[in-house]
């Protein structure tokens, strides 16, 4: 409970969602589908399900940039989570503003280690 309440406080969500997901994630232990799974994976994507569930403004983006984690792992994860556990994830909502987000986070700049590493210093 202590790994869903921090990766949610560093975005800001409420106990109440954050309580939701520690429930999805209790759910997905019973139903073994943490198995071969890292935990904060599955973690991460009990959370998205809350953000989705609950119309939060945060994108599995977010969560793969605190994980430093594959996007396409976290969403990989998040699908199965959604269709095993039964919950219906509503689609993101396309407004003028959510694709003005998404436009934003696709020109973000992203530091991986490769890059941090080709970065010279003149002296």
């Amino acid at each position: 409970k202590q790994h869903i309440n921090t990766l949610g406080h560093q975005l800001q969500m409420n106990q109440h969602c954050l309580d939701t997901a520690f429930n999805f994630y209790k759910m997905a232990l019973n139903k073994s589908l943490t198995r071969g799974r890292k935990s904060a994976h599955v973690m991460a994507a009990c959370i998205y399900l809350v953000c989705r569930t609950e119309g939060t403004p945060h994108m599995l983006l977010d969560l793969s940039d605190i994980l430093q984690v594959n996007v396409y792992v976290l969403g990989k994860t998040f699908l199965l989570l959604a269709k095993e556990l039964c919950i219906n994830a509503p689609a993101i909502a396309e407004s003028k503003q959510d694709k003005e987000l998404i436009r934003k986070a696709a020109k973000r700049p992203r530091v991986t280690p490769e890059v941090q590493c080709t970065v010279e210093v003149d002296e």
